[in-house]
This record gives structure tokens, C-alpha cells and sequence, in this order.
């Protein structure tokens, strides 16, 4: 449900996460991730995010800093388990036909939570990390001293 109460519950996580999207490539730097991988550049730009292919775009495109490895990082939005699985590998697919020569890819998905689908669907997909996260808000009242 919106803020308000009222709405459609999707609208909001959809919001949501397209921030998370724009928040980890922006302080990329500041996360676990940037020990471990580095966002692609071409031609002087990043191109990470919404990283576009022939079959739609990565939500975020990265590469291992040691071995050059491509990693998809698709975040879970509004859509089922399954649903996000199969757009992963369908990523990671295209990569290695069309960017890769072969190499393999790795995939990291990103979500609110983690259930009994997700878990299934990737026992099959063992080059796949998942990472919850968790927004923290709070607002603290100021009092002018």
C-alpha cells in the first residue's frame, strides 16, 4: 500500500527500488559491492545501469575486478521469483553469446526478501549471489538550541 494508505502496493516498490538502482550506482564507491567490482565505462561514460542489450536492459552491468568476469545485478521488483530468475540467466545468456565469446557470467540479484521459489529456482543457477536490502528511515525532530 502507497504511503497514504491507498494505492497500488506496486507502484510503490517499483519507486523504491528504481532508488535503489540510482542509489547504488551513485555511492557504487560506498558498498560491499565496490570491493569486488567495478562499473564499465565505455568510451569515458558509465553505462552500468539500465545497461542495454538486444533482449532489454540490465538493470546494473558490472565486471570482477580480478578476472574481468561480467556480473548482472538485477534487482527484484515488483515481478515473481521465477520471473526475475529467468531474466537473470536470460541476461547472463546474451552475455556470454554476444559479449563474452564464451566466458561465463555470474549473476547477483538484489531483493526485499528472499523466499522458497527464489531458493529453488537458483539451486539451479549456482553462479548467483542474492543480497537483501533494507531501507532504514527515520525522522528525528530538531529543537533549536
Amino acid at each position: 500500500v502507497a504511503a497514504d494508505g491507498k494505492g497500488d502496493p506496486d507502484i510503490r516498490l517499483f519507486y523504491m527500488e528504481s532508488q535503489l538502482e540510482d542509489f547504488l550506482i551513485e555511492n557504487w564507491d560506498k558498498t560491499e559491492f565496490a570491493k569486488k567490482y567495478e562499473l564499465i565505462e565505455e568510451k569515458g561514460e558509465v553505462v552500468s545501469q539500465q545497461y542495454i542489450t538486444g533482449i532489454g536492459r540490465i538493470d546494473i552491468l558490472v565486471q570482477d575486478r580480478k578476472t574481468k568476469q561480467y556480473v548482472v545485478i538485477e534487482l527484484k521488483k515488483s515481478q515473481t521469483s521465477d520471473d526475475t530468475v529467468g531474466q537473470l540467466t536470460r541476461y547472463m545468456g546474451w552475455l556470454e553469446e554476444h559479449k563474452t565469446k564464451g566466458k561465463l557470467t555470474k549473476g547477483i540479484i538484489i531483493a526485499g526478501e528472499y523466499d522458497d521459489r527464489l531458493h529453488y529456482a537458483l539451486r539451479k543457477v549456482p553462479d548467483t549471489e542474492v543480497y537483501l536490502y533494507r531501507v532504514d528511515f527515520k525522522l528525528h525532530e530538531f529543537k533549536r538550541p
